[in-house]
């Protein structure tokens, strides 16, 4: 019964390693999209910012960049506990 389960599992693994290889020359690159927004963000005396932009995009992209210049650290205190890792930075006392 071993050695047949060998046999196999050694058959399976050729088998394996020959899909492989032969699927290696059929992986294709996917190509970078390259993002490039056309957006201006003035701020008033307050503070405050105003963003303009041609497309919607373009304001999105103008809106998450000033809120990351005011407030990363929130941003990034999200980000963390969104992907559970907050301990990881914060020690064991951030973990619920």
């Amino acid at each position: 019964m071993i050695k047949i389960f060998k046999k196999y599992t050694r058959l399976f693994i050729v088998i394996g390693i020959v899909l492989i290889i032969s699927n290696i020359s059929n992986l294709k690159t996917i190509p970078k999209k390259v993002y490039d927004y056309e957006v201006v963000i003035h701020r008033d005396k307050w503070g405050v910012p105003h963003i303009y932009g041609n497309t919607d995009e373009d304001v999105a992209y103008g809106l998450a960049y000033s809120h990351a210049e005011d407030d990363f650290d929130t941003i990034f205190e999200i980000l963390l506990a969104s992907r559970g890792i907050s301990a990881s930075i914060n020690g064991k006392e951030s973990a619920p």
